[in-house]
C-alpha cells in the first residue's frame, strides 16, 4: 500500500519538497505524511485533519481532499514541529506561531493532545521571539485624505482666480464697463421673449390651473386630471393669500422703492448715485 502512495506522489508533497530546506526534518514529515496516506484508519478515535500545504503560504493550500490528511494528536503536533524546522524567514515565523498555538491550547478537550515538557516550551517561545526579531519593519503609509469640494459655490481654493490677481488693464477694462452700464438706463432689463418661445410656454401650460392648499398656503400649477384631485383633498382653486411684504423704502439718491434688507446694504448712503461714493468707484 505504501509503495502505491509512493509512486501516486502527490502534487502537494512535490510543492513543500521543492520549497523546503533540503535538511533531515524535510525528509521525516515526507515520511510521516507518506505513512499517514497509506493507512485506512488512524489507532487512535481523536484522528486530527492536517493539511500538507499549509494555507498560511498562501501557494494553493486550500481544504482540497489530495491536501488534507487524517493524523494522530502526537503525528499532528509533531509535524507542525518539523514544519518550524523547514523553512526560514517568513514561512518558519508562521509555522512557529502555529506550534506555539497548538502548545497554549486550554481547551479541557484538548488538554490530553499536546503534553510538552518545560524546555520544549521554552525553546518554542525563544524561536518564536527570535523570528520576529529577525522580521523587517515596514512603516504603513497612509493615502492622504481627500478634501471634498464644497457642495455650493466656488470658495477658497476651489474658485478658479485663487491665489491670482487681475492686471491693470484687465481692472481698468471692468472699471470702464461698469461705469458705461450704469450710466445707460435699464442695461440690466433683459431683452424681449420671442413670439416662438412664448407659443412653446403656452402649449406646455394649457389645460393648468393654480390651486392652493388653505393650511400651508401651498401653491400648485398643475394639470386639470390633478387638479380635480387636489380639489378632492381639500385644496381651493386659485393662488390664495400673499404673504405681506415689508413696507419699502425710498432712496432719494436713485429714486426706487426698495426693501428694507437691501436698502441697509446698497441703498442710502452706500448708494451708488450718491455723489460722494461716485468718486470711489
Amino acid at each position: 500500500m505504501l509503495n502505491t502512495y509512493m509512486k501516486k506522489e502527490n502534487h502537494y508533497i512535490k510543492v513543500i519538497k521543492m520549497i523546503a530546506l533540503p535538511n533531515k526534518y524535510t525528509k521525516w514529515y515526507y515520511n510521516i505524511i507518506l505513512a499517514a496516506k497509506a493507512r485506512t484508519k488512524t489507532k487512535s478515535r481523536t484522528g486530527e485533519i492536517h493539511h500538507i500545504l499549509p494555507r498560511s503560504f498562501k501557494m494553493g493550500g486550500v481544504d482540497d481532499i489530495h491536501n488534507l490528511v487524517k493524523l494522530t494528536a502526537r503525528e499532528h503536533f509533531i509535524c507542525h514541529r518539523l514544519l518550524a524546522k523547514m523553512f526560514d524567514s517568513n514561512k518558519k515565523r508562521k509555522m512557529l506561531k502555529a506550534v506555539n498555538m497548538m502548545a497554549n491550547l486550554k481547551s479541557d478537550y484538548c488538554l490530553d493532545y499536546y503534553k510538552i515538557t518545560s524546555r520544549t516550551y521554552s525553546n518554542l517561545k525563544a524561536q518564536l521571539k527570535d523570528a520576529c526579531k529577525k522580521k523587517p519593519y515596514i512603516k504603513k503609509i497612509k493615502p492622504p485624505k481627500k478634501i471634498k469640494p464644497p457642495k455650493t459655490g466656488r470658495c477658497g481654493k476651489y474658485n478658479s482666480m485663487f491665489g491670482h490677481t487681475h492686471s491693470k488693464t484687465s481692472k481698468d477694462l471692468m472699471s470702464k464697463t461698469r461705469k458705461s452700464k450704469r450710466g445707460t438706463p435699464n442695461y440690466n432689463i433683459r431683452s424681449a421673449t420671442k413670439n416662438s418661445t412664448k407659443l412653446k410656454i403656452k402649449k406646455a401650460n394649457l389645460g393648468s390651473k393654480w390651486c392652493y392648499n388653505p393650511l400651508t398656503q401651498e401653491r400648485k400649477y398643475v394639470k386639470i386630471e390633478e387638479f380635480n384631485l387636489y380639489i378632492s383633498k381639500g385644496w381651493l382653486p386659485g393662488l390664495g393669500k400673499r404673504k405681506v411684504s415689508a413696507t419699502k423704502k425710498h432712496c432719494e439718491f436713485c429714486e426706487k422703492d426698495i426693501d428694507p434688507q437691501n436698502f441697509a446694504k446698497h441703498h442710502g448712503d452706500k448708494c451708488k448715485e450718491n455723489p460722494k461714493n461716485i468718486n470711489l468707484i
